[in-house]
């Protein structure tokens, strides 16, 4: 928990409220996500540091993460929604919630495990020169999910996030199409 403030420093450096729904909900939902991904014993959060100072950062969890975060954080999540009723009426956050539910009933993975999910990554931009930061985090993270039993891990990212995408590819990411949507590429890793 000693890290937040500097994590938290660096999602609002790497993010806009258009390139992130998390950033639409405010600080206070930020937070409780952010201390949620922290605290929760399904998730952990990597930080990467230099010289004393937070760097970057990297959420993950053991499975996917969406339904324990919100239930875990309903009165943040309220507030927010409360604060900015606008919300609602977002045409991606609809499509998205719509996407979610109709998958339930779509094309359906042909894997029926769960898979860990890679959820929020964040490197300050004086330090994602050469992709140094971010592989570190990458690689440590995946030494991680080994260790706690994962199998495969997802991860998406913005179509328009070019990147975070390379890098996943360099690691051995493959697209999941079961799990793509219009404005986000989702990629799978299997663990061996």
């Amino acid at each position: 928990m000693e890290d937040l403030d500097s994590i938290l420093q660096i999602h609002a450096i790497c993010f806009t409220p258009e390139t992130n729904a998390l950033m639409r909900f405010g600080v206070g939902f930020l937070r409780a996500t952010y201390r949620w991904l922290i605290t929760s014993p399904m998730a952990f959060t990597l930080v990467a540091e230099r010289n004393g100072l937070v760097i970057g950062y990297e959420a993950a969890t053991d499975r996917p993460f969406r339904r324990s975060l919100f239930l875990h954080n309903l009165i943040p999540l309220l507030t927010a929604v409360l604060r900015r009723p606008g919300l609602v009426f977002q045409k991606e956050l609809f499509l998205r919630a719509l996407i979610e539910s109709l998958r339930k009933r779509g094309p359906k993975d042909p894997d029926p495990s769960e898979p860990a999910q890679l959820v929020l990554m964040g490197v300050h931009p004086d330090h994602r020169e050469g992709f140094e930061v971010a592989n570190e985090l990458l690689v440590q993270v995946l030494a991680q999910g080994r260790a706690r039993g994962w199998k495969r891990v997802i991860a998406g990212a913005y179509k328009a996030n070019l990147p975070i995408l390379f890098l996943y590819k360099m690691h051995g990411f493959k697209p999941n199409i079961y799990r793509t949507t219009n404005t986000l590429t989702c990629m799978e890793y299997r663990l061996n």
